[in-house]
């Protein structure tokens, strides 16, 4: 498995979820899902200079590059 996160591949899993849930619980879950991700989530992912690993600021800093 790769180690970048494809977000656009993610906002088209949750997209569907949310088309195909029919638990009301699960639809409002998922809705905060995807505003959560809409609103900025992205914006909070930093990506490494020398691997290009994407993901959160704390993760970066310890993570194992291999780049």
């Amino acid at each position: 498995m790769s180690e970048r996160v494809d977000l656009e591949a993610v906002r088209h899993q949750l997209v569907q979820a949310y088309t195909r849930a029919v638990e009301p619980d699960a639809i409002v879950h998922l809705q905060a899902a995807l505003a959560e991700f809409e609103d900025g989530l992205t914006a909070e992912l930093f990506e490494c200079p020398m691997c290009r690993r994407r993901g959160f600021l704390e993760r970066i800093r310890e993570h194992d590059c291999r780049g």
